[in-house]
């Protein structure tokens, strides 16, 4: 499926001096769908954390007293 933030997305994947991407929409456009697709079509490793599906992820950054 190609859309048209395709190529910005790439852009920013080959980028040597990245800063933090962020990427809005409404629910179930496509979003995540378009960052694996750009991914794998550059061949790149990445890791996915889901906060929705693995709800414990959110304790990773909480200080303990």
């Amino acid at each position: 499926m190609y859309r048209k933030v395709l190529p910005q997305i790439e852009e920013w994947i080959n980028n040597d001096e990245k800063h933090a991407l962020l990427i809005t929409g409404a629910r179930q456009i496509g979003k995540t769908y378009l960052i694996r697709e750009a991914l794998q079509k550059q061949k790149k490793d990445y890791v996915e954390l889901n906060f929705v599906e693995n709800s414990f992820l959110y304790t990773l950054n909480t200080p303990k007293n």
